[in-house]
């Protein structure tokens, strides 16, 4: 550590610093490459995903009888709202079942339970969309608390050259001091982003978590203006 002032620029005082520093550098760059894979990935699968719930929600405008939505199951397959909308329709088979293809109402319990397949159908599809996101607030919470034990550790060189040197003059403790904002610095490079990249991500998850919200509340009303007619 003693030539990281020989050095003049920011590359030369990282390899300079010390084991520690460059672990904990090291740890930082890794922490800010793994957040940007997964907001990227995050907003490409989300973008996929509101597009499709825009196609199923415009063949969904097109149903016009009961037939018209059993006979989604098979296009919805393999989409975000196939996996919501084909648990309901399986529920709606069921409940359905054995009636000699007569159309009926539902009763208040057997409606509930379609309702209450869907509900839960839509929560375990967003649940799994809501995956990865808090990678991203607890990379934010952990990176500064990760630069701070560098700053620990190069404060404590500092005071330690000072004991050995018996002086405080500058050359012994600034050595110390570089490394503590290096690693600091390198804290808050990871966690200013992750913080951003965090809410970022959770408003576009939201906003498909609406939009699938709405869709089956869609699919609910058409369901039963079907079997009501």
């Amino acid at each position: 550590m003693e030539n990281i002032f020989a050095v003049n620029s920011l590359w030369g005082v990282i390899l300079a610093s010390s084991l520690l520093s460059k672990l904990i550098l090291t740890l930082a760059s890794v922490m800010l490459i793994v957040c940007l894979f997964v907001f990227i990935y995050k907003m490409l699968i989300t973008r996929e995903k509101m597009r499709q719930v825009s196609l199923v929600r415009s063949s969904l405008q097109g149903a016009e009888s009961l037939t018209d939505i059993l006979a989604l199951g098979a296009v919805l397959k393999g989409t975000l709202p196939g996996m919501v909308i084909g648990r309901g329709l399986k529920a709606l088979k069921t409940l359905l079942k054995d009636k000699n293809g007569e159309k009926r109402t539902l009763n208040g319990l057997e409606l509930e339970l379609f309702r209450n397949s869907l509900d839960e159908a839509h929560a375990d599809a967003m649940q799994k969309e809501y995956g990865l996101l808090p990678l991203l607030s607890v990379s934010a919470a952990v990176a500064p608390l990760v630069g701070l034990f560098g700053t620990i550790s190069g404060l404590i060189q500092s005071f330690i050259a000072i004991g050995r040197e018996h002086s405080t003059d500058i050359t012994s403790i600034a050595p110390g001091i570089a490394e503590a904002l290096l690693t600091t610095f390198a804290g808050l490079v990871v966690a200013i982003p992750a913080f951003i990249l965090f809410h970022y991500a959770t408003a576009a998850v939201r906003k498909l978590d609406h939009e699938l919200g709405s869709l089956v509340y869609q699919f609910e009303w058409i369901v039963k203006n079907a079997i009501r007619e």
